[in-house]
């Protein structure tokens, strides 16, 4: 099960066994010896800034006086 990592800063890195989509375990062999090295990848959203002062943002929810 030989699957190359391409493009990533771990191009030199093959996938001995992925768990899941964000987590991996890979290995290189150098010198005659395999190094193994656990990658996850984090992710997480981000909030898009609102640029609208809080009472902007009240009279866009609030706009009858009812």
């Amino acid at each position: 099960m030989k699957k190359e990592v391409k493009d990533t800063p771990f191009s030199s890195w093959n996938v001995y066994r992925q768990f899941s989509k964000q987590l991996s375990l890979l290995y290189k062999e150098e010198h005659g010896r395999l190094t193994y090295k656990v990658q996850y990848i984090l992710t997480f959203p981000f909030k898009i800034p609102s640029w609208l002062p809080a009472h902007e943002k009240y009279l866009l929810v609030y706009s009858s006086p009812d």
